[in-house]
């Protein structure tokens, strides 16, 4: 059995770590939102008129979500879920695109259109963070259930 100290520190770098995450993937959105909302275009599954909303809102929700999972103990488990989420989304979201064989740059990390297109690294790649969100979620609940 983990010794609960170490269990709660390793909680919080799965917090850290997700947070770290989403904040590295919303700074070029933010920089630059005409070229995310190019790459949101580019996946050809939103009407045209909520691309621009949707390339300035997503970026901070983000970063409001990444900086609650790591600084607000009171909002981590709300943020963890919605992280999640959005993993759980974007994921769906590249296998509906590889199956329509639509050939896109992610738009995760960078908004250069030249960039590696979606495919299977990018689903094992985001399964990978899925497991981490989740087993920050997981230990969050565990934690605020051992308190009660």
């Amino acid at each position: 059995m983990i010794n609960p100290r170490h269990f709660r520190l390793l909680v919080r770098v799965a917090c850290i770590a997700t947070g770290l995450l989403f904040l590295a993937a919303a700074w070029h959105k933010v920089r630059d939102p005409l070229a995310f909302a190019e790459n949101i275009f580019n996946y050809q599954v939103l009407p045209d008129v909520l691309v621009n909303p949707t390339a300035i809102f997503l970026p901070w929700l983000e970063i409001v979500a990444a900086l609650a999972i790591m600084a607000a103990p009171r909002l981590r488990r709300a943020s963890a879920w919605l992280l999640l989420g959005l993993l759980i989304f974007f994921t769906g979201l590249v296998g509906v695109t590889m199956a329509r064989g639509i050939d896109v740059a992610c738009g995760c990390f960078t908004s250069d259109p030249d960039a590696s297109p979606v495919g299977w690294g990018k689903i094992f790649e985001n399964t990978l963070w899925m497991l981490l969100a989740g087993f920050a979620l997981w230990g969050l609940h565990r934690e605020d259930a051992a308190r009660s």
